[in-house]
């Protein structure tokens, strides 16, 4: 019974770990490449973290390896990088964390300070189902928000805003981005930032503007 659970979980393995599919369907949109970024590329993208796909007119197809993408966008204004270095997640009870190789991240905001967010499946626990075969428990989304510097050649990964959105370990990693401007300082000193407010947040920081949250930064 043991060998049999342990074979079936390896089997099941490559189900627990699957990586969420950022863009799952082509769309329009258009990108450039590392070795040549003044190059401006149309057609149709689908992007996952491990590569890009895209499709021109004629239906020919292209995937291209994170380390070989500069920038992506669509029609629907989503934007794309790589980005590596930062701590990965556990994706499964029987993973720990890992160093992410270069993968491609969503992009948020940027100017002096980047915005990026990387996103995995988190599976649920393994169980046996009453016949005999392995199944496992639900699954949920698990976002790491990456901050990078425009002289920095990794991005910083912010820790866990906790079940409040706040958490202080959350609040202090953001301080130090924010030590030039006192009233995005106060606003973490009060706790008035949330996760669902960090795009809107970034992008005070790098306009110069006043903090304003809009209902659309809930992501």
């Amino acid at each position: 019974m043991r060998k049999f659970f342990l074979s079936s979980l390896v089997v099941l393995l490559p189900q627990l770990t699957q990586a969420q599919i950022i863009l799952d369907s082509f769309k329009p949109g258009y990108y450039q490449l590392s070795d040549n970024r003044l190059s401006v590329y149309k057609g149709k993208l689908k992007v996952r973290l491990d590569e890009l796909i895209t499709k021109d007119e004629q239906g020919n197809v292209k995937r291209f390896k994170p380390e070989e993408v500069y920038y992506v966008k669509t029609a629907s204004s989503k934007r794309y990088m790589p980005a590596s270095g930062f701590p990965l997640p556990a994706t499964t009870l029987f993973q720990g964390d890992k160093t992410a190789k270069p993968t491609l991240v969503e992009l948020l905001d940027s100017g002096q300070v980047k915005l990026m967010r990387y996103a995995t499946i988190v599976a649920g626990a393994p169980m046996m189902n009453a016949g005999g075969g392995m199944s496992y428990s639900g699954s949920s989304t698990k976002a790491v928000y990456l901050l990078q510097r425009a002289d920095e050649s990794e991005p910083v990964s912010l820790p866990s805003a906790g079940i409040s959105g706040n958490g202080q370990k959350f609040l202090d990693a953001l301080m130090p981005y924010v030590k030039s401007r006192p009233d995005l300082t106060l606003l973490l000193i009060k706790k008035r930032v949330s996760v669902k407010h960090l795009a809107d947040f970034i992008h005070a920081l790098n306009t110069g503007q006043p903090f304003a949250p809009t209902t659309a930064s809930n992501f």
